[in-house]
Parts: structure tokens; C-alpha cells; sequence
């Protein structure tokens, strides 16, 4: 879980960065 919510966050970041 805890490293599923990890990788969301990331991806979310890497959407903003877009």
C-alpha cells in the first residue's frame, strides 16, 4: 500500500511537471 501511494505521488508530480 504504502508503496503504491509512492508511486501515485510520483506520477501525479510528474503530471504537473507536464
Amino acid at each position: 500500500m504504502a508503496e503504491t501511494h509512492a508511486l501515485v505521488s510520483t506520477h501525479v508530480d510528474k503530471n504537473r511537471l507536464f
